[in-house]
């Protein structure tokens, strides 16, 4: 209670800086599969005389 009425404590920065860092490198990670899979699509429709 004190912790929270003083403001951050380190602990909780710390705790707070790994919670925006982690989700970001999730994003960054799925944004990049998901661009490799849609060139490995363009690639193959590409290949496949339709």
């Amino acid at each position: 209670m004190k912790a929270a009425r003083l403001g951050r404590t380190p602990a909780h920065d710390k705790g707070a800086s790994h919670a925006i860092q982690f989700p970001r490198a999730i994003r960054k990670s799925a944004s990049a599969m998901l661009s490799a899979a849609a060139q490995l699509l363009l690639l193959i429709r590409a290949a496949l005389p339709l």
